[in-house]
This record gives C-alpha cells, sequence and structure tokens, in this order.
C-alpha cells in the first residue's frame, strides 16, 4: 500500500481502467477467459500508481459488444474527485450503461494525493 505497486489479473472481468492524476485513461488489458470455462492462465498485469492516481474494477461489462469501453472517459471526467465522491461519480454515470446494474460492482484504488513517493 505504501508504493503503489499493484498487480491486477482478470477471469472473464472487463479490463481494469487506470486513472492518472494528469493524462489520459489506461485500460489495463491482458488475457482473462472465463474463469472455469477451460484450462487457462490468468498472468498478472503490473503498474505503479502514484499520488492521485487511481485503478477502477467493473464486474460487468459497461457496453454493448463491439462498442468502445465508456469507462475511460467517465473516469478522466470525475477524476479530480477523491474516495466515495469519485466512485459515486463514476457509477451514477456508468450504471445505466451496464446490462444488469443490480449485479454489478465498482472498485476504486486510489492512492492519496499527500503520499509521499517511497525512496
Amino acid at each position: 500500500a505504501r508504493t503503489g505497486k499493484v498487480a491486477v489479473a482478470r477471469g472473464g472481468l472487463p479490463p481494469a481502467v487506470y486513472v492518472p492524476a494528469a493524462g489520459p485513461a489506461e485500460v489495463w488489458a491482458g488475457p482473462g477467459p472465463f474463469l472455469g470455462a477451460f484450462e487457462a492462465d490468468f498472468p498478472p498485469q503490473y503498474g505503479q500508481l502514484h499520488p492521485g492516481d487511481k485503478l477502477l474494477l467493473l464486474t460487468d461489462g459497461a457496453r454493448p459488444a463491439g462498442d468502445p469501453d465508456p469507462l475511460p472517459g467517465i473516469a478522466e471526467r470525475h477524476r479530480r474527485l477523491t474516495g466515495q465522491a469519485f466512485v459515486d461519480a463514476v457509477a451514477r454515470d456508468a450504471l445505466p450503461l451496464v446490462a444488469e446494474p443490480d449485479d454489478c460492482t465498482l472498485l476504486a484504488v486510489e492512492m492519496a494525493a499527500d503520499a509521499a513517493d517511497p525512496p
């Protein structure tokens, strides 16, 4: 938690969205077939969060198949918010786009803006 180092692996979920304090959001896409569908590896993707950065995980796809993922843009619009206010704002914009919003989880990890970079 103090270093900001993260590892994300996915199994059938939409990819994580990295939201830096400044700059465009990035989709951290990697292999991740559905769990239990067949034998597969789920290699982690490694990243680094810096003060003010966020990482979003959504358990349901926020787009129809073939359409661009709106989550990065939604997250960028609300990046200046922190904590629960950020999650609430992203959820308000993203949940109407989710096929089954009552079966959806949105998780945000945030590196505190006042966190000192590790030595």
